[in-house]
């Protein structure tokens, strides 16, 4: 490749420059301050893990907390004023629709390309996922928890309540987060509303054989059936947040973030 006049002139510039001498005594002392500057750093005082939650829900946008708050709502009505049987359907049907309001946040370093500003935050990117995390699961484990005891509280026997609110919720966010770490694009957020919507249909789907099999078995084997079912779709979750937790921060081959395929 030729180079231009002002080119050569600045290779030339840069060819004949030399760094100055400095003296072993200036090396020393500037090697001494850096070593006792690192090793000042493990004394400092971390902030409180409550506080950096705190910090957190600032940066959580305040149309999540309306559509949480609304959902709430929605879902205390329904067990109000509905019907003992329609109100428990409605809540099993809807339950996926709980955490898909949440992944999209989660998953805005995908859509909208936001992984180098957030690696060079006050936190890493790893941290600031598990505190959204944390805060997104309290949230809705508090939804769930006041829908759940409104409905018992109108007749629902608790296993039924498990069985068809807890559980599909569970599974439902093993799945969002699954897509996630699939996805790692900008279309994540469409592709978690769809699967919300399949999710939606699928427990409509169930909700017969739900009824099948209250009675089919007897109060104990059924009380067992869902023990299993929320203790498997616990497990399944705990995997799928591992797995999302340890994804994060990844590098494929070259160097490349895993989710920086936009």
């Amino acid at each position: 490749m030729t180079l231009s006049k002002k080119e050569k002139e600045l290779q030339t510039l840069l060819e004949a420059y030399s760094p100055p001498d400095i003296s072993s005594g200036r090396k020393n002392a500037a090697l001494y301050k850096l070593k006792t500057e690192a090793g000042k750093e493990h004394k400092k005082e971390k902030t409180p893990f409550w506080l950096r939650l705190k910090i957190q829900l600032a940066y959580i946008p305040a149309s999540l907390w309306l559509t949480e708050s609304f959902l709430l709502i929605f879902g205390l009505w329904i067990c109000v004023h509905a019907p003992h049987s329609n109100g428990l359907t409605t809540l099993s049907v809807a339950s996926p629709v709980l955490g898909v309001t949440v992944f999209p946040v989660l998953a805005r370093s995908f859509s909208e390309g936001m992984w180098e500003l957030e690696q060079s935050s006050r936190y890493n990117l790893k941290d600031i996922c598990c505190m959204r995390l944390l805060i997104f699961g309290l949230a809705d484990t508090f939804i769930l928890a006041v829908l759940s005891a409104a409905i018992v509280k109108t007749g629902t026997a608790p296993y039924s309540c498990l069985l068809r609110v807890v559980v599909p919720f569970t599974v439902s966010c093993s799945v969002y987060m699954y897509l996630i770490r699939r996805i790692r694009n900008s279309s994540v957020n469409y592709i978690l509303v769809c699967a919300g919507i399949f999710l939606c249909l699928v427990c409509l789907y169930m909700q017969k054989y739900y009824v099948l099999l209250e009675e089919i078995l007897s109060g104990i084997q059924t009380t067992a059936v869902t023990a299993a079912a929320l203790a498997a779709s616990m497990i399944l979750l705990s995997v799928q947040v591992y797995l999302y937790v340890r994804f994060i921060g990844q590098k494929g081959k070259g160097w490349d973030e895993l989710w920086n395929y936009n």
